[in-house]
């Protein structure tokens, strides 16, 4: 994220709603997602453009440190998506929550141990 740059995870109703049920219930996948991360693979439409974006990427921080970087982004977008979930369920519900703990074990994978 330089030169403050914002990342936005932008996923229709249906897309959230589906990760919002994956985080609960199958959240052993939305992990190994992360895992798959790799921006040497991505794309783009100018292939040029690609090759300039990548080198760039190569020369600066490097493959590995922006995977890291992205996996980091994209969990805490899924964060916050998990705790909007979370706040729409009633405290009682909360207290029980499967989401909940998903979300704890999401928290110590990004190693936010006082959340």
């Amino acid at each position: 994220q330089l030169h403050g740059a914002k990342f936005n995870l932008a996923m229709n109703t249906e897309e959230t709603l589906s990760l919002e049920d994956a985080l609960e219930n199958k959240f052993e996948t939305v992990q190994s997602c992360f895992s798959m991360v790799d921006i040497s693979i991505a794309e783009c439409r100018d292939k040029d453009e690609q090759k300039r974006i990548l080198d760039k990427i190569k020369n600066g921080i490097g493959v590995s440190q922006c995977n890291a970087k992205v996996i980091e982004l994209l969990r805490g977008s899924i964060l916050l998506m998990g705790r909007k979930a979370l706040g729409r369920i009633s405290e009682l519900e909360r207290a029980t929550s499967k989401l909940a703990n998903q979300l704890a074990i999401l928290l110590i994978d990004m190693g936010k141990f006082d959340e």
